[in-house]
């Protein structure tokens, strides 16, 4: 494991993380906005300006700084309303907001990425929609790509264990089906804190990829709902802040696919998704064989194996209040693979 840290830029197990406990008393009225970030001070400067432009103020706005060795302080200072938490280890996006969640105190909880461009009715229309229905767990904008194409309307998880961007390269939204499930994408959802803390927060062990997505799966096996917003927009720089890791960035990937899918899916589920899962990893292995990187994808898989004492233990965790339903898994997993931009490539179908 240590070479693959060498390789790859991060931790090679999974290792299960505390669920972190608030500090807090009762919470108040009002959204506190958490933005993770790390090296991206040019990003992050444009972020907190559109932020002061929401017709809506959160109620605090907190940076979670993962040991930038650029001017992210400096920037922060900039914002005398914006608070600063530094982390001494770069811990990732999920690493970022666990230890955030412990200093939320209001009712929701939003998060920005910091390559995130939100219209400026984003945070009220957002919070006026979970206002209106108790049971919502979290409410989500539609992301738009900077060519102005659709970027994500969901993220969905097909019968064969994979997930793709519902809507990816899409002109313009589409009524979602209604039984399927979508989880929030990591962009600029807002959160219901106690449906947060019911569904145990950020694992701050999946460090990032696939983190917004075990989030969304214990969110509703804890019985809340997420609904997306299409009249509500967000311009989304796709992953402009991550894209100087891209090795690291597909090892993640590759291992907390895994990782999540032996996390949170039922035995029942997981039986039946096997042999359509194997089929899909041999498709997927074949297709970055044929591109020369298969390294990242085998390492993480190998992660994830090396790591199945944590994942067990992390298992324990996992809400139980709704079961799975295998209707909730796209069954078009064929077509939604073959569709995935470069032969497999890339977690989402192509136009």
């Amino acid at each position: 494991m240590a070479a693959m840290k060498d390789l790859f830029g991060w931790e090679g197990r999974y290792r299960c993380r505390s669920v972190p406990t608030p500090r807090h008393g009762p919470l108040r009225p009002g959204v506190t906005v958490l933005i993770p970030t790390w090296n991206a001070a040019d990003l992050l400067h444009t972020c907190l300006n559109l932020l002061q432009q929401q017709d809506l103020q959160p109620s605090a706005v907190l940076v979670v700084d993962n040991a930038s060795a650029d001017s992210t302080a400096e920037v922060v200072r900039e914002f005398p309303d914006v608070q600063m938490m530094r982390l001494d280890t770069n811990m990732g996006y999920s690493g970022a907001l666990a230890h955030a969640l412990e200093w939320v105190d209001t009712d929701y909880a939003a998060v920005l990425n910091n390559d995130a461009r939100p219209e400026s009715g984003w945070l009220r229309a957002l919070a006026r929609r979970l206002d209106e229905d108790p049971q919502l767990g979290c409410a989500f904008p539609l992301s738009i790509r900077t060519d102005g194409f659709i970027d994500t309307a969901g993220d969905v998880i097909t019968s064969a264990g994979f997930a793709y961007k519902r809507l990816f390269r899409r002109p313009n939204p589409e009524p979602p089906a209604s039984d399927v499930f979508v989880s929030p994408p990591g962009v600029a959802p807002v959160y219901r804190t106690v449906a947060l803390l019911a569904a145990g927060g950020w694992d701050a062990g999946l460090h990032s990829q696939w983190d917004d997505l075990d989030l969304g799966i214990r969110l509703w096996r804890a019985g809340w709902s997420s609904i997306l917003e299409s009249a509500v927009r967000v311009v989304h720089g796709q992953g402009v802040s991550s894209a100087r890791r891209a090795r690291t960035r597909e090892f993640l990937a590759a291992r907390n696919e895994t990782v999540v899918l032996l996390k949170t899916m039922s035995a029942a589920v997981l039986i039946r998704m096997l042999p359509r899962h194997l089929l899909y990893l041999t498709l997927t292995l074949c297709s970055h064989f044929s591109r020369g990187n298969v390294s990242a994808f085998v390492a993480g898989k190998v992660a994830a194996l090396a790591s199945l004492g944590a994942v067990v233990k992390a298992r324990r965790t996992v809400p139980r209040k709704r079961p799975h339903a295998w209707p909730a898994f796209d069954p078009r997993w064929v077509h939604a693979w073959f569709g995935l931009s470069r032969w497999g490539g890339r977690k989402a179908p192509s136009s």
